[in-house]
């Protein structure tokens, strides 16, 4: 009889305890996470920890809270890494940002402020950024750049004034000879000077090339300048 209890628990004993550490590893009180330090767990963009339950990489749906009860975090984790979504949120139960996995290639991302307004929104393409808005805490938008699906680089990109008005945009428009328009604006939205760009792939720089046109505020051209890899080689004044 005391053999059979002894074979018994030799048999059974470590399936509980299997059972026990699934149960555990989905629910991690033995650290305190900031907002900011779940992005290291996120393999799709990069990150290369891994997040331990209990001494085990952490499975399953994981839920974080800040220490005034509000929900923190929220996310599926496989072998320690978040997976296809998850979100972060204030201590005031706004949400933070959310992650959400497309496709094997693809992912988006919205941050968000304190005040509910939308801070960041970003699409990844292979993990680098494919399509990006930046915005303002009042709304307006603040800075938008896309690149080229090869990400090798831009096909556009402007950045705004706090009023919502544009500052300077660039836009590709021979893809060959990866040439872009550039003008670049007052705050009164008068033009404030214009040319062409050359990107350098050998070097990652965007220079000014040909000639560049630049104007008063009221729009009145007032200087020519002749560029040949970023330096100015003729000018003109109006």
């Amino acid at each position: 009889m005391h053999k059979f209890i002894w074979f018994a628990l030799i048999i059974f004993l470590p399936a509980g305890l299997i059972a026990q550490d699934e149960k555990s590893s989905k629910d991690d009180t033995t650290k305190e996470y900031a907002i900011d330090d779940y992005e290291v767990f996120n393999k799709f963009l990069g990150g290369d920890s891994v997040r331990k339950c209990h001494g085990s990489p952490c499975r399953g749906k994981i839920k974080d809270h800040h220490e005034n009860g509000e929900l923190k975090h929220k996310g599926y984790y496989k072998d320690g890494k978040l997976t296809t979504s998850y979100k972060n949120y204030f201590n005031n139960g706004q949400l933070e940002r959310a992650f959400q996995k497309k496709n094997s290639n693809k992912a988006e991302v919205e941050i968000y402020y304190k005040n509910g307004e939308v801070r960041s929104e970003i699409t990844y393409l292979h993990s680098e950024p494919l399509e990006w808005t930046e915005y303002f805490p009042t709304g307006k938008k603040e800075f938008y750049e896309r690149h080229h699906k090869s990400l090798q680089f831009l096909e556009e990109r402007i950045y705004f004034f706090s009023s919502g008005q544009k500052q300077s945009h660039l836009k590709l428009k021979n893809e060959d000879k990866k040439i872009y328009d550039k003008t670049i604006f007052y705050k009164n939205g008068k033009v404030k000077a214009e040319g062409e760009v050359l990107y350098n792939p050998y070097i990652y720089a965007y220079r000014r090339e040909g000639e560049w046109k630049f104007y008063d505020e009221n729009g009145k051209l007032e200087l020519k300048q002749e560029f040949v890899k970023g330096k100015v080689v003729k000018e003109e004044k109006l």
